[in-house]
């Protein structure tokens, strides 16, 4: 199997939004406004990708066994490897996690040490064994383990939980296209997943301080002329109803007067009337 790591023409839209939600991502964990504005562009140009098709082609990942986990990598920035997975699970295609990366497990090269056994408790060899495991431990075992992480409710491993909930349940989110925005910000990105009657708007400020004022657009006919109440389906921010115009653009919306540091905002619309 091949590995495309730039945009070519010969590809297929979907291999190029492969490539262009991967620079995304990507972005995300570095915090790399520049590299992000580039993706987005790139998204952007390549709208008319149907999610739908594209379906077959993603399978996008964070990390597999041959790469340093996505903690280590960044330098154990556990709120930018949250932002990283909120990403990796409100995108279209099939995702794939790492065992222990839903628990933001560390590990760094050599190989063997990408393959350690993984945590289920704190107590010894983590859980994963009764005899002798062919690798040492994680040092942050005793913390980075389903029993102590299933019982807090801000965990990494309960966010993941939450975010595949999410997936299942909303059609929007498992299997709707996907609608890149203008984002007022470069620090700010922003899509729609559509899927009939399921709408769901994701903002993501990958920046590590608070931007305010922050506002998304589209072109026409982004979605049907109405009023939509919100809904934040990761949190419990306030946020503004979305007005949109006979032209179908979404004009200027600013979803909560600041967007907090390195956090997504996945956003239920749900259509009325004016």
């Amino acid at each position: 199997m091949g590995q495309h790591r730039r945009g070519h023409a010969v590809l297929s839209r979907p291999a190029r939004l492969v490539l262009l939600l991967r620079a995304l991502r990507r972005a995300a964990r570095r915090g790399a406004l520049g590299q992000l504005d580039q993706a987005a562009h790139g998204l952007r140009a390549n709208a008319a990708c149907d999610a739908r098709h594209a379906l077959v082609a993603l399978s996008p990942f964070q990390r597999n066994h041959d790469q340093t986990r996505t903690v280590s990598a960044l330098g154990g920035d556990l709120r930018a490897a949250r932002l990283s997975a909120e990403l990796l699970l409100t995108l279209p295609g099939l995702p794939f996690v790492y065992y222990g990366e839903e628990l933001g497990m560390t590990g760094d090269k050599p190989d063997p040490r990408l393959r350690t056994p993984m945590h289920w408790t704190a107590g010894r060899a983590a859980g994963f064994t009764t005899g002798a495991a062919w690798e040492p431990l994680q040092t942050d075992s005793a913390t980075a383990n389903v029993a102590v992480q299933s019982a807090d409710a801000g965990s990494m491993l309960n966010l993941y939980r939450r975010l595949i909930h999410l997936r299942a349940s909303n059609r929007a989110l498992g299997a709707g296209d996907f609608l890149p925005l203008e984002s007022s910000d470069p620090a700010v990105a922003a899509f729609l997943r559509r899927d009939g009657s399921r709408t769901v708007l994701v903002v993501a400020n990958l920046a590590t301080t608070p931007r305010a004022g922050v506002t998304i657009s589209s072109g026409d006919g982004a979605l049907g002329s109405a009023r939509y109440a919100t809904r934040d389906l990761l949190g419990n921010a306030t946020l503004a109803a979305l007005d949109v115009a006979a032209n179908g653009r979404l004009s200027a919306y600013a979803p909560v007067a600041t967007l907090d540091a390195r956090r997504t905002y996945v956003i239920e619309l749900t259509r009325g009337t004016r």
